[in-house]
C-alpha cells in the first residue's frame, strides 16, 4: 500500500474537506480527489461518502483511518528528527509582493525572515502584474483578491478590511460626512487603475440597513500607498485604503470616516500563492509558514 496515499487520506479526514486538505498539502483539489480514488481502488472499498456539505467515513474508512493516523504520526516524527540532523535552511527563492505593500509591515516581515535564515538568498519583486508564476520564476507571491487563482495553491492569510480616511484640516474645510450619501460631494484618492469613477459599497455595522452603492470621482490614483497617504494628508481628498496602511508613516494622523459602516466591493482577503508541489523545498515551506503567521499576527495589532 502506498504510504503517501494514506497520508492524503488522513489529511482529508482531518480537514473534512477535499479543498481544505488540498490547501494543507499544497496541491490542487483535483489531485487530492484522484489520490483518494486511487487508494479506494487499492483497498477495493469506498472509504468516504460525500454529501453536499461534509464528508462521512464508511466502516472501512473508519477502520483504515485509525490505523493510518498512527502511521502518519510516526512517520512525521521520524522525518522531523531526520530533517533536523546537521541541516540548515539554504536555497534561493523569488517572492512577488504587490506594490501597495511597499513600506508596510510586509517589508519588515521579509527582512526578519532573511535575518533568521542567512543561508537563504531571497529576491523580492514589487509589482502588480499577475504573471504566471512558472514563467516569471516566482516561488511565492502575495495577492490581495476576492477570488484566489484556481491554478495555484492559495493559502488565505487573513481578511482585508477597508476604510475611508481624511486629514483633520480637510474635514475642517469641507462639509461634514455623517452618512454614506455625503461622500458624493467629495473627491477620492485611491489605488485604482485609471477608473473614471470608483464604486464603493457601504453597509451599516449595527442597524442592518440596505447596502448603499456609491460612485466617487477619483482626483488621484496610484498603486503606491505612501504617496497616497501624503496626498490625503495634504487635503487632496478622501482616501480609500485597506486597514494595513496603519503601519505606514503619516497614517496615524488621518481620521477614520464613517466607522459605523463597512466598506465593501474591494478585494477582501490576502493570500499566499505558490505553485502546486507536494514536495516543495524546505525553504519555500518555511517561508510560507512564516509569512502566514507573522503577517496575520502583525496586522491584527494595527489600529485601523
Amino acid at each position: 500500500m502506498d504510504l503517501n496515499l494514506l497520508g492524503v487520506f488522513v489529511e482529508i479526514v482531518r480537514a473534512n474537506s477535499l479543498s481544505a486538505a488540498a490547501r494543507r498539502l499544497g496541491v490542487t483539489r483535483s489531485r487530492v480527489s484522484q489520490q483518494l480514488q486511487q487508494l479506494e481502488r487499492e483497498i477495493d472499498a469506498q472509504l468516504i461518502f460525500r454529501t453536499a456539505r461534509t464528508l462521512e467515513l464508511s466502516d472501512a474508512g473508519r477502520t483504515l483511518y485509525d490505523c493510518a493516523e498512527r502511521i502518519a504520526e510516526d512517520i512525521a516524527v521520524t522525518c522531523a528528527s531526520i530533517d533536523s540532523i546537521g541541516k540548515t535552511l539554504v536555497g534561493r527563492m523569488r517572492v512577488r509582493v504587490p506594490t501597495g505593500f511597499r513600506k508596510t509591515l510586509i517589508e519588515a516581515v521579509l527582512l526578519d525572515f532573511t535575518a533568521l535564515h542567512p543561508g537563504i538568498q531571497l529576491t523580492v519583486k514589487f509589482d502588480n502584474h499577475p504573471q504566471d508564476l512558472v514563467d516569471a520564476g516566482i516561488d511565492v507571491a502575495l495577492r490581495i483578491t476576492s477570488s484566489p487563482p484556481l491554478d495555484y495553491v492559495a493559502r488565505q492569510v487573513c481578511s482585508i478590511t477597508w476604510g475611508l480616511y481624511a486629514s483633520r484640516d480637510y474635514m475642517a474645510d469641507h462639509s461634514a460626512i455623517r452618512v454614506p450619501g455625503d461622500l458624493q460631494k467629495h473627491a477620492v484618492v485611491a489605488a485604482a487603475d485609471g477608473l473614471r469613477s470608483i464604486p464603493i459599497i457601504m453597509t451599516s455595522k449595527d442597524r442592518g440597513e440596505e447596502e448603499q452603492c456609491l460612485h466617487l470621482e477619483p482626483v488621484l490614483q496610484s498603486s503606491d500607498y505612501p504617496f497616497l497617504i501624503q496626498a490625503v494628508s495634504k487635503g487632496m481628498g478622501i482616501g480609500l485604503f485597506p486597514a494595513y496602511i496603519g503601519s505606514l508613516p503619516g497614517a496615524d494622523s488621518l481620521e477614520h470616516l464613517l466607522p459605523a459602516y463597512e466598506v465593501k466591493g474591494q478585494p477582501d482577503a490576502l493570500y499566499i500563492v505558490s505553485r502546486p508541489n507536494r514536495y516543495a523545498s524546505s525553504p519555500i515551506t518555511r517561508l510560507i509558514e512564516y509569512l502566514r503567521d507573522e503577517i496575520s499576527g502583525r496586522l491584527a495589532g494595527l489600529p485601523y
